[in-house]
């Protein structure tokens, strides 16, 4: 008798933990829009005025309203990668977009070798660089995605970018990354990820070559006196960027194509415009068309990062009239393109997900104009001066600062390495006392004291512990003040601080017929997406992550 009451128990055990996604249907087609730069704070601004895709999520969608990214100095890499990893820089290991390795040597995040990775040009030979996800070092969720699958259910994962940084952390290592050539206007890719150009990226490449128009108009998205661009601050432009492009106050404004920043980066004026938005989901509809078959079993995973609005972002601030009207030109762009995919699949076939890598503060002169005086700039080029001026003063050593990647100092070691260890201290010493003096920094830590304090978890000091990554991190963290900018540019922003605006930011999925709609307010972490999509894609979870799922998710218990 009790051995029957064993087994019965047994059994029912076994009924209650088989996996809740058994009997529910995943999605054929999962897209990802990931807005670089797009701070929360916008989305409430924003949400009266918008009609399309932005409506859509905001109004149908699972939106969490207080999702944050747990790093002290967001970078489009570190954002893209932890979102595909789920894991915090210190595991995944881009502590930005580019760092210093030990020796010197500049390393971009996703810089690998010609052997490896060599990038395809236009006239069908390789550049002499190489792009790769070999420095990123955990798998992501397309690994996980095109690993689980059989001959009876094929998977296909993409990323497309502007960037090769966002296309390459999204992808991983066996998703297919493309990307935009800045130095061409066209997309490309790199031999990790194709042994040649695919036919339908070749064609698009024909198709959609932004050189047969030498010139581009960019038209507001509504009228000009439109309440939609109340929150536009009119003071922005006298602080944009000395070299921005040419974007002024009255619209329409033609563009020319191949205007540079500074003259090296022929299509930057081109990025920064709502067409760099709309050739980029120009590309996914050619994406999904040729690798998504309706009539079969195919599923693919798409991330489509969207770049233009960092790129105008950096120069106009997210108070520009600017950066308004290129939200809602891509609130219509998004719009457009997710009607399209429910109709190629079905409506409750798509999965739909927004986010971000970062946010952005406001042009702290702005902000020092209201009243809030210590929002300054701080300039990196005079700071590194004065501290290289005081240890060659005082040791002989010249240059023992080689370079400034916010918030960190990187040291010349092939200098230090030739004093002995209590030499190398008291140099290390005098550069933090220095750094301690300055009126914008809050505190200053060696790699190794950071490594080793220990912090309540949602403190922001916490949030650049979460950062380091020995090797590739510099020798010498900072933490300004809020609104403290330390910076090697005299106009514009950035996002390099562990504070509410760069690290809060949208995070919306909507997938109608299993996803409810709701406004969730429970903080979550920005490393549960990339578990949370493994859920709901019924595939393994990246290896190294440990986050939850998101609340709120099918089949659990919700209060929220």
């Amino acid at each position: 008798m009790k051995r029957h009451i064993f087994l019965l128990s047994l059994l029912l055990c076994s009924s209650l933990y088989t996996p809740i996604y058994a009997e529910r249907q995943k999605p054929k087609l999962t897209v990802l829009f990931i807005v670089d730069q797009l701070s929360y704070r916008l989305m409430p601004r924003i949400k009266p005025y918008v009609k399309y895709g932005f409506k859509t999520f905001l109004f149908d969608g699972l939106q969490y309203a207080n999702a944050y990214f747990p790093h002290g100095m967001p970078a489009t890499a570190t954002g893209h990668a932890t979102l595909s990893t789920g894991v915090l820089a210190k595991d995944h290991g881009y502590v930005g977009n580019r760092w210093l390795e030990r020796d010197g040597t500049d390393i971009e995040s996703e810089t690998d070798s010609v052997e490896n990775a060599a990038v395809f040009n236009p006239n069908g030979g390789f550049y002499d660089y190489g792009r790769s996800a070999r420095q990123l070092m955990v798998d992501g969720i397309a690994d996980q995605f095109m690993l689980y699958q059989d001959s009876e259910e094929p998977h296909v994962a993409y990323s497309l970018s502007l960037k090769s940084r966002a296309a390459i952390a999204t992808a991983s290592k066996l998703g297919k990354a493309v990307w935009f050539d800045q130095q061409t206007g066209l997309f490309t890719s790199s031999t990790a990820y194709f042994d040649a150009l695919p036919q339908w990226l070749k064609t698009f490449n024909q198709t959609h070559n932004i050189n047969n128009h030498p010139f581009y108009t960019w038209h507001l998205a509504m009228p000009y006196n439109e309440a939609a661009y109340r929150f536009a601050n009119p003071n922005t432009y006298q602080y944009t960027h000395s070299l921005a492009p040419l974007i002024q106050r009255r619209f329409p404004v033609a563009i020319k194509n191949t205007g540079g920043f500074k003259g090296d980066v022929p299509y930057a004026v081109f990025s920064q415009t709502p067409h760099g938005d709309k050739l980029l989901l120009d590309l996914a509809r050619a994406c999904v068309d040729a690798n998504l078959n309706q009539k079969d079993n195919t599923h693919m995973l798409l991330w489509v990062c969207l770049s233009s609005f960092d790129k105008l972002g950096h120069d106009y601030g997210p108070d520009s009239k600017e950066a308004y009207d290129m939200l809602y030109h891509l609130d219509k762009y998004l719009g457009e393109f997710m009607t399209e995919m429910q109709a190629k699949v079905g409506k409750n076939n798509v999965l739909f997900g927004l986010s971000a890598d970062h946010g952005v503060v406001s042009i702290v002169e702005l902000i020092n104009g209201m009243g809030y005086n210590s929002a300054r700039r701080f300039y990196t080029p005079d700071i590194i001066k004065k501290m290289n001026e005081l240890i060659k003063k005082k040791y002989g050593i010249k240059k023992a600062v080689l370079s400034f990647k916010s918030p960190q100092f990187y040291l010349d070691h092939t200098k230090l390495d030739q004093l002995d260890d209590t030499v190398q201290k008291e140099v290390v010493d005098d550069l933090i006392r220095f750094l301690r003096k300055q009126p914008e920094i809050k505190h200053v830590w060696t790699f190794d004291e950071l490594q080793n304090s220990c912090f309540e978890p949602d403190q922001p000091e916490n949030f650049l512990k979460n950062q380091l990554y020995r090797g590739r991190s510099g020798e010498i963290t900072i933490q300004t003040h809020p609104f403290a900018l330390v910076t090697k540019w005299r106009k514009g922003t950035d996002h390099r601080s562990p504070y509410e605006f760069n690290l809060h930011v949208p995070l919306i999925f909507y997938y109608p017929g299993t996803i409810q709609a709701r406004t969730v307010e429970q903080k979550v972490w920005l490393t549960q997406v990339a578990n949370t999509l493994a859920f709901l894609l019924q595939v393994s979870k990246p290896s190294a992550s440990v986050a939850p799922i998101l609340p709120c998710m099918p089949e659990q218990c919700c209060t929220c």
